[in-house]
C-alpha cells in the first residue's frame, strides 16, 4: 500500500493542507515554507507515542486538535480483506486525531449522511426498518426492498459506492486500532513511514548498542539467522548439558555441608527448624552474540564512520536506513513473510554532496521509487524536502510540490501552502500567449524545455520572486542597477534568470506564472537596432531584421499587457 495524499491540520505552520503523493515527491520553496513540516506530520501519523508541545499547534491553538489523515491506495488482497469496512474505490483513509490528551485512529469512508440513522448501533431493528422505508418512499426509491437489518449496511455501502458524488467522508468513533497488532486494524503489516532528519549522527547508526541502526540490522539480518542455525543450536544444547552436570547438586558435597552448618545455627534459635541450599539448573544458556565493526573504504581506504568525509557518512546514513526498513533474512523460516511497504522521507538528501553526486542521488531515489532497485523493500515511495536546483529536473516535474508562505487574516501567523501543477497545467496557460489556441500539450512542451530546465532555472522555485531575462548580460546589469541602489537581489528572495533567448522566455514565463510564483519577465523589444525588414502591423513601425512581432506579442498576452510593440521613442 502506498500513499495516495496526506491531509495535514493544525500542525506547526501548517492550518489545512492536503498534498498528493506520488512514487516520488520533491517538495520545493523557501526555507521555512514548511516542508520539513509535511514530512514531520506524516511521520506524526507513524509514531507510536508522539509527545507534543503546544508549539506543536498551529498559533499555540492547543484547542483545536492537531490531525493527519492518509489516504492509501495500490493495497494488495489481504489488505483489501483487512479493511473492507472502509475501503471506498479501491482507497484507505485513516485519520489521526492528536491532542495534549488524546490520541486517537479513526477509519474514514465515503458515505451518505442521510444514511447516519441506519448505522446508529443503538437503534432497534423496527426503528431501523421505518427510517430504510421513509428513505426509500423519498428520495432514495432506487434502494431494493427491505429485508432484514443484517442486509442494511451491505446495501447501503453498494448504494455509496455507485453515487460518491452525493457522499461525503466520515469517521468511525475512533475504533481503528491504527499500528498496534489489535482486531482488523493493524496498519503496520503493510506501511511503514521511515524520517530521515537533515541532522542524524553518522556514528550512532555504525556503532552497536541500543537503538543504533547496526545493531538492529545486525540482529534481524545477521544474528537471527546465525541463531537459528543446526550447528549453533546443537553447540548451545551441549553446553548446557555439560553446564548442568558440572554443577549438579546432588554431586557438590559443598552445598550440604553448607546447609549442615546453617542448619546447626539456626536451630540454636529455632529447635526445628533447618537450612536446604540448592540452586536452580542453568536453564538456557546466553550465548555471547557476535558485535559487528564498522569501516568505510573509500578510495582504497579504510577509516572509521566518524573520520569519513560527511557526504561519505550521509551516504552510508541513507544506504544503512534504507536497508533497516525491509531487511532480506534468509532464513528459511522467514523467506515467506511479508515486509510492509517503506516511505521513504528525506530532508535535503543533496546535503554534504557535490553537485554531480547530487544529481546522481536524485537518479537513485528515482530508480529507487520506481522499484528498480531491487532487495530493500517490496514497493519503496520517497518523499523528499530539498534546498536543491539539481535534485529539480524536467523529467520530475509533474512530481514537484511547490510549498509557499501565505499571509492569513486576524495577524495570524503565515500558513503553508502546497501547489502541485503537470505539464499538461503548463501547456494550458501557454494557450494565453497564443491567442487562446493551444499549440501543444504537456507532451509536446517537454522538448521544449529541456535546455531550460537546467539548475539556474531551477532556482525560481526556491525563490520568492522571479525575474525572467533573455541572457547573462540582462541579468547582469538587473543585478548590477539593484546593487548601485542600495538592494541585494539574493538577499531579498529574488532570482534573476537568464532564459538564452526571447522564445525560451515565454516557456518560462508559463512555467513559474502556472505555480502562481511572482512573475517579471524583462526584455527588449529588437527595433531601431539595424536592418530594417518591413512595418509593424499594429503601428506601422520599421522593424529590425531580428524581431519577431508574434514572440513580443506572445509575451504581453502572457504577462499581460497591451499588444503595443515596437515601443516608438
Amino acid at each position: 500500500m502506498r500513499i495516495k495524499s496526506s491531509h495535514i491540520k493544525n500542525f506547526r505552520s501548517i492550518l489545512d493542507v492536503e498534498i498528493e503523493f506520488d512514487s516520488l515527491t520533491a517538495l520545493v520553496g523557501r526555507n521555512g515554507a514548511g516542508k520539513s513540516t509535511i514530512l514531520k506530520g506524516t511521520e506524526l501519523f507513524y509514531l507510536t507515542n508522539p509527545r507534543l508541545s503546544p508549539e506543536d499547534f498551529y498559533n499555540r491553538d492547543v484547542k483545536s486538535p492537531i490531525e493527519i489523515t492518509l489516504t492509501f491506495a495500490d493495497l494488495d488482497d489481504d489488505e483489501k480483506e483487512r479493511f473492507k469496512s472502509y475501503i471506498q474505490h479501491s482507497e484507505l483513509s485513516v485519520v489521526r486525531v492528536l491532542t495534549q490528551t488524546e490520541n486517537k485512529y479513526h477509519g474514514s469512508a465515503l458515505q451518505n449522511p442521510e444514511f447516519k440513522p441506519l448505522r446508529e448501533k443503538n437503534t432497534s431493528a423496527a426503528e431501523v426498518k421505518e427510517a430504510y422505508k421513509h428513505l426509500r418512499e423519498g428520495n432514495y426509491q432506487d434502494l431494493p426492498a427491505y429485508t432484514n437489518r443484517d442486509a442494511v449496511p451491505i446495501v447501503i455501502k453498494e448504494w455509496e459506492e455507485q453515487h460518491s458524488q452525493s457522499c461525503v467522508r466520515e469517521r468511525d468513533d475512533g475504533q481503528f486500532f491504527g499500528f498496534k497488532q489489535v482486531g482488523q486494524g493493524y496498519l503496520g503489516k503493510g506501511t511503514r513511514f521511515l524520517l530521515i532528519p537533515a541532522v542524524r549522527e553518522a556514528a550512532l547508526d555504525a556503532h552497536e548498542g541500543r537503538g543504533s541502526a547496526i545493531t538492529e540490522l545486525m540482529d534481524l539480518v545477521v544474528r537471527k539467522a546465525l541463531f537459528e542455525k543446526e550447528e549453533v543450536k546443537s553447540f548451545r544444547e551441549q553446553m548446557e548439558k555439560t553446564y548442568n552436570e558440572l554443577f549438579d547438586p546432588s554431586k557438590l558435597k559443598e552445598l550440604s555441608t553448607l546447609s549442615e552448618n546453617l542448619t546447626n545455627t539456626l536451630r540454636t534459635y529455632v529447635m526445628n527448624a533447618s537450612v536446604n541450599v540448592s540452586w536452580d539448573t542453568a536453564g538456557e544458556i546466553a550465548i555471547p552474540q557476535p558485535r559487528a565493526n564498522i569501516q568505510l573504504v573509500e578510495d582504497g581506504f579504510s577509516s572509521e564512520v566518524e573520520r569519513t568525509g560527511h557526504g561519505l557518512q550521509r551516504a552510508f546514513v541513507l544506504t544503512m536506513l534504507q536497508h533497516l526498513s525491509a531487511p532480506q533474512i534468509e532464513s528459511s523460516s522467514a523467506q515467506n513473510v511479508k515486509h510492509p511497504d517503506l516511505v521513504l522521507g528525506i530532508e535535503e538528501p543533496e546535503l554534504y554532496q557535490h553537485p554531480s553526486r547530487q544529481r546522481h542521488f536524485a537518479n537513485v531515489l528515482g530508480k529507487l521509487a520506481a522499484n528498480q532497485i531491487p532487495g530493500v523493500a517490496r514497493k519503496v515511495q520517497v518523499v523528499y524536502a530539498t534546498h536543491s536546483p539539481l535534485m529539480v529536473s524536467l523529467e520530475s516535474f509533474d512530481q514537484i510540490r511547490l510549498v509557499l508562505k501565505i499571509e492569513k487574516e486576524n495577524d495570524k501567523p503565515k500558513v503553508s501552502k502546497v501547489i502541485r501543477r503537470t505539464l499538461d497545467d503548463v501547456a494550458k496557460s501557454l494557450a494565453v500567449a497564443y491567442g487562446g489556441n493551444p499549440q501543444f500539450s504537456g507532451a509536446s512542451l517537454k522538448p521544449r524545455l529541456v535546455t531550460l530546465m537546467g539548475p539556474l532555472f531551477s532556482e525560481g522555485f526556491f525563490a520568492d520572486v522571479v525575474v525572467l531575462v533573455e541572457g547573462e548580460g540582462d541579468k547582469a546589469a538587473i543585478v548590477a542597477t539593484a546593487r548601485s541602489i542600495g538592494h541585494e537581489l539574493d538577499s531579498n528572495g529574488i532570482a534573476v534568470i537568464p532564459c538564452i533567448g526571447k522564445s525560451n522566455l515565454i516557456n518560462a514565463a508559463g512555467v513559474f506564472k502556472t505555480f502562481g510564483l511572482p512573475t517579471y519577465v524583462v526584455w527588449d523589444g529588437d527595433s531601431h537596432l539595424g536592418q530594417t525588414a518591413g512595418k509593424c502591423g499594429s503601428c506601422g513601425h520599421d522593424l529590425d531584421s531580428k524581431a519577431d512581432p508574434n514572440e513580443n506579442h506572445r509575451l504581453l498576452r502572457l504577462v499581460p499587457e497591451p499588444l503595443r510593440w515596437p515601443q516608438h521613442g
